[in-house]
């Protein structure tokens, strides 16, 4: 921008102050305000959002248009969020109109429904800028917070008495990262009907529940007692896990059977 300058003297100086040759002069006022543009620099998104909202500010104005090239990629540091199965890499181009102080976009994020592998991360940088300005905060990190939750769920058993042992599985609705340590427990209900040593042996099992198995099992000892009884007898199984996985509402429910059976015939002589 410019202006003109130009000089006079008032009647009562006349006589004392003389012009020179130059009356007029041409102003130039040079622009030192810089445009920068910066980035939100850190920023949390749950895994089922599915999609982040990243944000680059402007500060100062200006009568420019700006192009801004963003691009998501996988960081270094960390736990690193993988294109493409926690993110999708790309690059995004944006218009900075002198009227847009802020814009913002979207980035895809993928719920991979794993669950126990810790909140991840990636980054989106700007990349580039033009025309060219000063770019201050240049790179996003984007935390992605694992909300996948494992929810153990239980199924109950019959078993006849003379089968001598039974089968019972935890099952899980989402794979994992890692594998754990589920305890099965074989119990007397609060009000017995099956007894332990003599309709069944009360034991502890730790079996690991493979992360990308939906179920776990075991195998618990039923005692055959040769004793006709009239009603079925039943015990439970509980089930111990880790701290961040939801335990199953229910135990397993394991019902004998009973298969003894009298024999009665007539004595040849």
């Amino acid at each position: 921008k410019s202006f003109n300058a130009q000089l006079s003297i008032d009647d009562s100086f006349t006589n004392r102050i003389v012009l020179g040759a130059i009356q007029n002069a041409r102003v130039d006022i040079s622009d030192d305000d810089d445009v920068q543009f910066d980035i939100d620099e850190f920023i949390k998104v749950r895994e089922d959002n599915k999609t982040v909202i990243v944000c680059v500010r402007r500060t100062n104005e200006t009568t420019q248009v700006y192009n801004v090239k963003l691009e998501a990629k996988e960081n270094t540091n960390g736990l690193i969020a993988d294109h493409p199965h926690d993110f999708i890499a790309i690059e995004q181009i944006h218009e900075f109109l002198p009227s847009d102080t802020k814009v913002c976009s979207l980035f895809e994020i993928v719920d991979d429904e794993i669950a126990l592998e810790g909140n991840e991360s990636f980054n989106v940088m700007i990349t580039s800028i033009s025309p060219e300005a000063i770019i201050g905060v240049d790179t996003s990190n984007i935390t992605i917070c694992d909300d996948d939750t494992i929810k153990p769920y239980t199924e109950d058993y019959e078993v006849d008495e003379n089968n001598g042992t039974v089968t019972v599985c935890l099952m899980k609705n989402v794979t994992t990262a890692v594998d754990f340590i589920v305890t099965f427990k074989s119990q007397e209900k609060t009000q017995p009907e099956a007894i332990s040593t003599k309709d069944f042996i009360a034991e502890e099992k730790d079996v690991i529940f493979s992360g990308s198995a939906n179920k776990s099992c075991t195998i618990f000892n039923i005692i055959d007692d040769f004793i006709v009884e009239e009603e079925k007898e039943s015990f439970e199984v509980s089930f111990g896990v880790p701290a961040d996985v939801i335990p199953p509402c229910n135990n397993s429910m394991v019902t004998i059977i009973d298969d003894d059976k009298i024999y009665v015939s007539f004595d040849r002589e």
